[in-house]
C-alpha cells in the first residue's frame, strides 16, 4: 500500500472505531449512566429508561442517512465525512458533561436523548462515507482489503470501549473517584475525533471528485432510477446488522442465560471473539479483492445457514474451550459478511447516489434488524426452545442476505462502468 493512502485509510479507520467505541462506552456503563441521569428510585426502571434512551437513537439512523447522503452526494465527500465525525466526536464528549439529575433535574435524561440522537444521526454516514471515499481512491487491487479497514475499526471500538471501563472501574474501585470517574472515557472522544477531522481534511481535498449535480435530490434520484439496487442493498446488510450485534456483542449474554458460561469468565467470551474478529475482516476483505464481494457474501450467508444451528445443539455437551472455539468459527462466519459488505454496497450505486444509497440500505437494514436483535433475543431467552428461535433470527437474515446476492447476479457493477476512478 502507498504512504500517501496511510492518513485516509487511519482517517476512515478512526471513524467507525469512533462511533463503537461510544456503543461500548454506553452499554458497559449503562448502571453509572442511569445512576447519573434518571431519579433515584427503582434502579431496573432506571436501566430500562437508559436502554430506552439508547434505542430511540436508532430511529434517527435513516434520516442520517439521507442527510449525509445528501451531503456527499452533492457536495463532496469530503465535507460530509468531516462534519459527521465532529459532530459524533462532540456529541460523544457532551454526554461525559451533562450535569445529573439531582443537580438539573428533568433536564438531565432530556439533554441524554438529545445527544444520543446526534450521535446516531452522525454515526449514519460513518460508515457509508468512510467505505466510499477508501472505495474511490485506493486502487482496484486493494479496493475490498482496505474498505474492510471500517469493518475493523468498528470491533477495535468495542475492545477498545470494554478494554478502558475495565481500567477505569479497577482504578475508581471503592474510592470517591467512582461517582464521576465514569464520565472520563466519553471525554477521550474528543481527541479520537480531532486526529481523524484533521486525517481527513488533509487527504480528501486530494481525493478525486466522483460526484454529479442533479436537478433532483439525490435520494428522489435513488427511489425514482435505482429502487432495485436500493432493495438489494437493504437485504445485503440484514444479516450483517443481525450478526454482528448478535455474534459479537450479545452471544456472551445469551450464553450466560443459558448457563453455558459463568459470570466470571464472561469477559473473555465478550474480548478473544472482538481480537480474533480483526484479523478475520481483514481476510475477508482481501478473498473480496480475490473472489469478489458477492461471492465472499453468499459464503457467509451459506455458513450461517448450514452451521449455525448444529454449532448451538453442540454448545451444550462441550467443554468451555469447545464453546469458545464455536463462538470463534462463529465470529469467523460473521467476519466473511462484514468484510465484504462494504465493498459489495459500493458496487451497487453510481457515484452520483452512490453516498446516499449506501447509507440509507446500511442504516435501514441496522435500524429494522440490529438495534431490535438484543430485544429480540432477549424475549427468546424467556420462551421455551431459545436455541431454535434464535436460530431461525440468524438463519432467516442469512438467507435474506442471499436472496441479495442471487439478485445482483449477473449485474454490472459500477466499478466496470467506469463510477469509480481509474485505477492506478
Amino acid at each position: 500500500m502507498e504512504r500517501r493512502l496511510l492518513p485516509l485509510v487511519l482517517g476512515c479507520f478512526l471513524g467507525t472505531f469512533l462511533e463503537w467505541y461510544d456503543y461500548a462506552l454506553y452499554s458497559y456503563l449503562a448502571a453509572s449512566i442511569s445512576t447519573a441521569f434518571f431519579p433515584r428510585g427503582d434502579a431496573s426502571v432506571a436501566l430500562v429508561e437508559t436502554f430506552a434512551v439508547f434505542s430511540l437513537s436508532f430511529l434517527v439512523r435513516p434520516l442520517g442517512g439521507v442527510f449525509w447522503g445528501f451531503i456527499g452526494d452533492r457536495f463532496g465527500r469530503r465535507i460530509s465525512l468531516s462534519a459527521s465525525i465532529l459532530l459524533i466526536s462532540g456529541a460523544t464528549a457532551c454526554i461525559g458533561l451533562i450535569p445529573g439529575y439531582q443537580a438539573i433535574g428533568i433536564y438531565a435524561p432530556c439533554l441524554l436523548l438529545f445527544f444520543r440522537l446526534l450521535q446516531g444521526l452522525s454515526a449514519a454516514g460513518e460508515f457509508a462515507g468512510a467505505a466510499i471515499i477508501l472505495a474511490e481512491t485506493v486502487p482496484a487491487r486493494l479496493r475490498g482489503i482496505l474498505t474492510a479497514v471500517v469493518p475493523a475499526g468498528e470491533a477495535m471500538g468495542l475492545l477498545a470501549g470494554a478494554c478502558l471501563i475495565s481500567g477505569f472501574s479497577t482504578l475508581s474501585h471503592g474510592g470517591p473517584l467512582r461517582e464521576w470517574m465514569w464520565r472520563a472515557p466519553f471525554l477521550l472522544s474528543v481527541p479520537i475525533g480531532l486526529v481523524a477531522f484533521f486525517l481527513r481534511r488533509r487527504v480528501l481535498d486530494t481525493a478525486p471528485d466522483t460526484t454529479f449535480r442533479h436537478d433532483v435530490t439525490p435520494i428522489r434520484h435513488l427511489l425514482g432510477q435505482h429502487r432495485g439496487a436500493l432493495l438489494t442493498g437493504f437485504l445485503a446488510a440484514v444479516l450483517d446488522a443481525v450478526g454482528f450485534y448478535f455474534v459479537l456483542t450479545f452471544l456472551p449474554t445469551f450464553l450466560l442465560a443459558s448457563g453455558l458460561i459463568t459470570g466470571d469468565s464472561a469477559a473473555k467470551w465478550e474480548i478473544l471473539p472482538l481480537v480474533f474478529f480483526v484479523p478475520a475482516v481483514m481476510g475477508a476483505g482481501f478473498l473480496a479483492d480475490r473472489l469478489g464481494a458477492r461471492k465472499v457474501l453468499a459464503l457467509s450467508a451459506l455458513c450461517f445457514i448450514l452451521f449455525y444451528l448444529p454449532l448451538l445443539w453442540l454448545m451444550p455437551h462441550l467443554p468451555a474451550g469447545g464453546i469458545l472455539a464455536c463462538e470463534l468459527l462463529l465470529a469467523m462466519f460473521m467476519a466473511l459478511a462484514d468484510g465484504a459488505l462494504p465493498f459489495f454496497l459500493t458496487e451497487l450505486f453510481p457515484a452520483g447516489v452512490r453516498y446516499s444509497g449506501f447509507a440509507v440500505a446500511f442504516n435501514l437494514a441496522n435500524t429494522v434488524f440490529g438495534g431490535t436483535t438484543p430485544l429480540v433475543m432477549t424475549l427468546f431467552m424467556r420462551l421455551k426452545h431459545a436455541y431454535y428461535l434464535s436460530a431461525g433470527w440468524i438463519i432467516g437474515a442469512a438467507g435474506l442476505t442471499l436472496l441479495a446476492v442471487c439478485l445482483k447476479r449477473g449485474k454490472n457493477p459500477p466499478s466496470v462502468s467506469g463510477s469509480f476512478p481509474p485505477v492506478d
